[in-house]
C-alpha cells in the first residue's frame, strides 16, 4: 500500500468490525508501530478498570429481598424492600415475616410453601382462615385471627326539617347537619313554606 494519511485510508463502520481487527498502537518506549487486535485492546482496557456497577439483578417478590451482580461478578443483597401481602405461599417458596413486623391479610391464605413468623412479629389474618396443604408456618411469633363485621352500609334517605339536613343509612343510623342557606336547589313535586 502507497503511504497515505489515516485520514485517506477507506472508512469502516461498526458493524464491520470484528473482533480480530487491527489497530495500530506505537510502542513509545522502543519507538516501533505494532498492531494490536480489537480483543487484545478491550481486555487491556477492562483490566484496569476499577469503576464497580451493577450489571443485572432479580428481586424476590415474596421476601423482599433484591440480587445484585456487579460487573467483576460479585453479587450482593439488599433486604427490607416493602413486599405486598401474598394469599398464596407456592411449594418451594419461603415467605419470613421479619422480626418486629406486622402483616396482615384479609381473606384466606393458602400455603404450600413455609411461612416463618419471626420472633415479636405479628400475622393478621382478617376475615379468613390459614390452609395448609402440604406447607408448614415456622411460628416464633403470634397469629392473630380477626372476624370483623362486614357491611354493605348506604344511604337510604334524606330527611329536611327545621334547618336541619338528616341523612339514614340501612344500618339505622341518622347523621345531622345544620343548614342556614341553600341556593340553587330543584325542586320537583310539591314546596310549602312558611317563611321566604
Amino acid at each position: 500500500m502507497a503511504d497515505k494519511k489515516i485520514t485517506e485510508l477507506p472508512l469502516i463502520f461498526s458493524g464491520d468490525i470484528t473482533s480480530n481487527d487491527v489497530l495500530p498502537i506505537v510502542d513509545v518506549d522502543l519507538d516501533i508501530t505494532n498492531r494490536i487486535e480489537l480483543d487484545q485492546l478491550k481486555s487491556y482496557i477492562n483490566s484496569g478498570q476499577t469503576d464497580t456497577y451493577i450489571t443485572g439483578g432479580t428481586f424476590d417478590i415474596y421476601s423482599g429481598v433484591t440480587t445484585f451482580t456487579n460487573n467483576f461478578g460479585d453479587s450482593f443483597q439488599v433486604t427490607d424492600f416493602p413486599v405486598s401481602n401474598y394469599k398464596y405461599i407456592p411449594s418451594g417458596v419461603t415467605v419470613t415475616i421479619p422480626t418486629n413486623t406486622q402483616k396482615f391479610i384479609y381473606g384466606n391464605i393458602n400455603i404450600d410453601g413455609e411461612l416463618v413468623i419471626e420472633v415479636d412479629s405479628e400475622l393478621f389474618v382478617l376475615n379468613g382462615t390459614i390452609i395448609t396443604t402440604g406447607g408448614t408456618i415456622t411460628q416464633f411469633g403470634n397469629i392473630v385471627m380477626v372476624d370483623l363485621p362486614e357491611f354493605d352500609t348506604k344511604v337510604t334517605g334524606f330527611t329536611y326539617s327545621n334547618n336541619t339536613l338528616s341523612i339514614l343509612d340501612n344500618s339505622g343510623n341518622v347523621f345531622n347537619t345544620t343548614i342556614n342557606t341553600m341556593t340553587g336547589l330543584t325542586i320537583n313535586g310539591s314546596f310549602s313554606a312558611t317563611t321566604l
